[in-house]
């Protein structure tokens, strides 16, 4: 658990028990625990890495304005963004990758397949690390940006169909469909979203400045559509046909 002004905690068999690191008062915004269980943290202060069974810290760097958002492109690489741009690990230290038309924040910073989906304050952006897909010459610095068309982004999710939702800044809130267009759903505009979640059911969960925190959800029972199948009366009885199927029986329709 990262907390605003106390540092971090671990929850463990029912008591938090709170870590020696960055003096116990750092801003944490954002964790991530890689492959070999290397715990990374993004505080305000700076980047650093946790071994969490020896509780050691290890600063990459102390920057101004701190990081807010950390991700791992498809061949592992960390990226960490916040209000001081957006920079990659490379050979120990962070690297600066420029941000295209001039934008200096990261908002949104999440893994998309190999790809990285990465908000400005200004934009929404795919960054592709690779676009050579030159094994021997990689360099994530230069790689290729394809805006998405939705503006002033503040958080995102993958629901479980793989598209991505998007909330912005302005109080809209954007699905992408197959085709990899956006559709608007003014039912959830201007409730303030600021954080976007999935749980492991295939819910989505969102964290408003004015309505708390939403679910969206399927809807558990839908209407079989088959009018010619005599389904839209009335129901009586159904039951399975011991092969996958079901058997309806209707009030009239047989």
């Amino acid at each position: 658990i990262g907390t605003q002004d106390a540092g971090l905690s671990v929850y463990r068999q029912g008591a938090f028990h709170h870590l020696p690191v960055c003096g116990g008062t750092c801003q944490v915004n954002d964790i991530l625990q890689a492959p070999d269980r290397t715990v990374w943290v993004a505080t305000g202060i700076g980047l650093l890495s946790l071994d969490p069974a020896h509780q050691r810290e290890t600063w990459i760097d102390y920057a101004s304005a701190g990081h807010s958002h950390l991700a791992r492109d498809g061949r592992g690489r960390l990226y960490a963004g916040g209000d001081d741009g957006l920079f990659v690990l490379a050979d120990g230290q962070l690297r600066r990758i420029a941000l295209p038309d001039g934008a200096g924040r990261v908002r949104v910073l999440e893994t998309d397949g190999g790809d990285l989906l990465v908000g400005t304050q200004r934009a929404l952006y795919r960054y592709d690390p690779d676009p050579n897909r030159d094994p021997n010459r990689p360099d994530p610095a230069q790689g290729q940006w394809r805006a998405l068309g939705v503006a002033n982004p503040a958080a995102a999710v993958k629901d479980a169909e793989g598209r991505w939702w998007v909330a912005t800044t302005t109080g809209r809130l954007a699905q992408q469909n197959d085709a990899g267009d956006w559709r608007d759903i003014p039912e959830l505009f201007g409730k303030g979203v600021t954080s976007l979640a999935r749980d492991g059911e295939g819910n989505l969960w969102m964290g408003s400045g004015s309505k708390g925190l939403l679910r969206v959800r399927k809807s558990l029972f839908e209407l079989i559509r088959a009018p010619r199948a005599g389904v839209n009366m009335a129901g009586r009885a159904v039951i399975a046909d011991g092969d996958g199927g079901l058997w309806l029986g209707s009030a009239c329709a047989g």
